[in-house]
């Protein structure tokens, strides 16, 4: 790709969710990481006219392959979870280091009595706690700040610790205990540095309730300056927990499977969470895989797992597996310990699969939007039909209405495979009443076809929302309006075709039917098919655009009864319903007061109180 306006075309395929986003060059390697409160607003900045700035934003012009996204619940969320995969893959244009540098990492040696939290390059093996790497030499030092004033610790070298005779400047200004002119007992240090560790480990509730047990013993016994001191330890802890919802009450190690699926394509993502903390993510999309969901979900476990990848304590998943008891027991000889296969039990562990499902859709959707995968569903389509070609314009018309009031109908066009908005059309249901689906369908196919004749404008296939009876009533309007080159179909959602045989109790559905003329059997189409779901997409848009106009004209009363009315167009109407407010109060109301509107008239206010009921 040389020029960038491809990928300023594909922005609106990204999340507006915080997140983290890979940049991968054309040869698959990670080449940036970042993170972001708005996903595509921030990559919206890369492909604008003035870039943001940096020095390597001009190269992705020739260098970007592809852009992946890990949606997390906050911005804070964004971060840690950018540092965690930064750590891990360490893209190149991450890495602001042109030497042989290391990362920062901090250090801290409790077997000292005033031990104190520095920062070193490299880890050595010489029993003394790490924290890190950090990317960033500013975070790792501003952490250490932090720290290190929050909890007291001392904060001068060994040999300036050991020289001095009297309180440092940090003493005074509250941020030092004093250890080194014993100000504090060796035992009253350790309790603090202890909590400094737990801070930098994030076990962030097993702190909290330490610092609150300490701070009411020392507020009990009126040491009322410690008390105050353990106040404000209280407090950092508190405010860095805020918006930490990517956390566990469970500390122990889980992974969480999730997937979604187009037909044969299904997405499958996984977060990793270590220590109660989300430490990773793993997406990927395979296709071709036409199975049951269970099936399809056991068998990506057993390939995820058997690739190496570390097997956690729990593997949480979101459908109950049939062989749960046998992958567990295989899973845990991998682990050397024991495992548990299980859906979510806890709210948290259902919030969290529901974010690994997030991103397994996220990972899907450029695949729907796709070219190929649209031809391959059409021209599958094309041999389930008996077509002579695949369709490239597909229409599909559906009615709504609540016991024949406010009826209104819509229609829905897919070009190649994909929803074009462009040709989505709305009909309000003016010459039938009452319950009578045939007729509101044959009114709306008469307006339909009609206007494509005129225009030169009909579609390769045409889907009616129902079975038999809908398609009957196309066919007639097609022979009677002498329209040709047009397939017609009639999609029938599946039936309940009684118990299963396996004793479960469940009930066995049928597959969903296309009905097709002059033919007697209706067509099943298996699920997870290419075709199957091109169909359902389509029924569906048509369902939710019928379903959300219907509202429309019921959450206005009764307004398509005034629209319905001769001589009252949108400008009288909303004249009526300013003046009195609802359609009850102009049924209630006066012919006179009618009259002395703008336009209406006596013979017009007659004529709106008859169609409204009014006996006059």
């Amino acid at each position: 790709m040389t020029d960038p306006k491809p990928w300023a075309e594909r922005l609106a395929e990204f999340p507006t969710e915080p997140g983290v986003y890979l940049m991968r060059d054309r040869q698959g390697t990670i080449v940036y990481i970042g993170k972001a409160a708005n996903l595509r607003a921030r990559l919206r900045s890369y492909f604008s006219s003035g870039g943001d700035g940096r020095a390597f934003v001009g190269l992705l012009q020739g260098l970007l392959g592809t852009i992946e996204t890990v949606v997390v619940a906050s911005e804070k969320e964004a971060l840690l979870l950018e540092n965690t995969l930064i750590k891990q893959h360490q893209p190149r244009f991450n890495v602001q280091l042109r030497d042989d540098k290391a990362f920062l990492l901090l250090r801290v040696d409790p077997r000292q009595p005033f031990a104190r939290v520095e920062l070193v390059r490299k880890l050595v093996d010489d029993g003394a706690r790490y924290f890190g790497p950090y990317p960033s030499a500013a975070t790792a030092r501003e952490l250490q700040r932090v720290v290190s004033r929050s909890f007291r610790l001392c904060s001068c070298s060994p040999a300036a610790f050991r020289r001095r005779t009297r309180p440092c400047l940090q003493h005074g200004m509250g941020r030092c205990s004093g250890g080194c002119v014993g100000l504090i007992t060796a035992e009253e240090y350790q309790r603090d540095l202890q909590a400094a560790l737990l801070f930098l480990e994030g076990r962030r509730r097993e702190l909290l309730t330490g610092l609150q047990s300490r701070m009411a013993a020392a507020a009990e016994a009126l040491r009322f300056e410690e008390a105050a001191r353990l106040r404000d330890q209280l407090r950092l802890v508190q405010r860095a927990a805020e918006g930490q919802h990517m956390v566990l009450a469970h500390q122990g190690d889980q992974d969480f499977h999730a997937f979604a699926r187009a037909g044969s394509t299904v997405a499958f993502a996984t977060l990793l969470l270590r220590n109660g903390l989300v430490s990773g993510s793993f997406s990927t999309v395979l296709p071709d895989l036409e199975f049951p969901d269970e099936e399809v979900l056991g068998q990506y476990v057993s390939l995820y797992y058997d690739t190496g990848a570390q097997v956690p304590a729990q593997v949480v998943v979101p459908l109950r597996l049939e062989d749960a008891a046998a992958r567990a027991e295989w899973l845990g000889e991998r682990r050397g310990a024991r495992v548990r296969v299980i859906v979510p039990h806890r709210q948290e562990q259902h919030r969290l699969l529901e974010l690994a499902t997030r991103n397994a859709t996220l990972a899907l959707a450029p695949l729907l939007r796709s070219d190929e995968q649209g031809q391959e569903a059409l021209r599958r389509l094309a041999a389930r039909l008996e077509l002579a070609a695949p369709p490239r314009l597909l229409e599909c018309v559906d009615i709504s209405a609540f016991h024949g009031d406010a009826a209104v109908g819509s229609l829905v066009r897919f070009r190649d495979g994909l929803p074009d908005k462009g040709g989505y059309r709305r009909y309000r249901i003016r010459t039938v009443t009452g319950a009578d689906d045939f007729g509101m369908m044959r009114e709306l196919l008469l307006r339909r076809f009609r206007r494509g004749l005129a225009e030169g404008d009909l579609p390769e296939l045409l889907v009616v929302d129902g079975g038999r009876g809908q398609l009957g009533v196309a066919v007639q309007v097609v022979a009677e309006l002498g329209v040709t080159g047009v397939a017609l179909a009639g999609l029938a959602k599946s039936r309940t075709a009684g118990l299963r045989d396996d004793g479960s109790g469940a009930l066995e559905h049928s597959d969903e039917r296309v009905f097709l003329p002059g033919r007697d059997e209706p067509i099943p189409l298996p699920p997870h098919t290419p075709e199957r779901h091109l169909l359902e997409r389509l029924r569906d848009e048509a369902h939710r655009f019928a379903v959300t106009y219907h509202r429309q004209q019921r959450a206005r009363g009764v307004g398509s009864t005034l629209d319905g009315i001769p001589g009252i167009g949108p400008a009288r109407r909303r004249e009526l319903l300013r003046r009195f407010g609802s359609v009850q109060a102009i049924r209630a109301a006066a012919p006179e007061e009618l009259a002395r509107l703008p336009g209406i008239g006596e013979a017009l206010a007659k004529r709106v109180l008859l169609a409204l009921g009014r006996q006059l």
